[in-house]
């Protein structure tokens, strides 16, 4: 995983002898940061993010919303198993279709009782990014 570092500091030489070094000064870890998560949900799109395995690792709130479950209900589990209707076998194949093309695949899926959504999947090297809409 990867993390931002800020250094600040200064060499400095101990007792005036030129040969020995040393760095003073300050590192922080600025962490992965919510700068992605807050940006994802700004976005006017439902997205999730799938590891390659079909887990979800990361919903923002318009997914929550237009896929009728908490967060918490989705990360951490395969997305055909949270909701089960997405486990459709000509859903199952689209999946399979962006992984194994690596190129980006649309469709249209049915969320019961009665909502169609908008579903764009895009291939990556860990997964997939799914990016959802309502088309009423």
């Amino acid at each position: 995983r990867s993390h931002l570092l800020e250094l600040t500091g200064r060499w400095t030489h101990p007792d005036g002898d030129a040969s020995a070094s040393r760095l003073s000064g300050f590192l922080v870890d600025l962490g992965a940061g919510p700068v992605v998560p807050e940006a994802a949900d700004r976005l006017p799109r439902g997205i999730l993010s799938l590891d390659r395995l079909g887990r979800i690792t990361y919903a923002n709130g318009l997914a929550e919303e237009l896929l009728g479950h908490a967060r918490e209900e989705l990360v951490g589990h395969v997305v055909w198993q949270a909701l089960s209707w997405f486990g459709h076998e000509a859903y199952e194949d689209h999946y399979r279709a962006a992984l194994m093309a690596d190129e980006p695949v649309h469709f249209l899926a049915r969320r019961p009782p009665s909502r169609w959504l908008s579903v764009s999947l895009y291939p990556g090297h860990d997964g997939l990014s799914v990016v959802l809409q309502g088309t009423d």
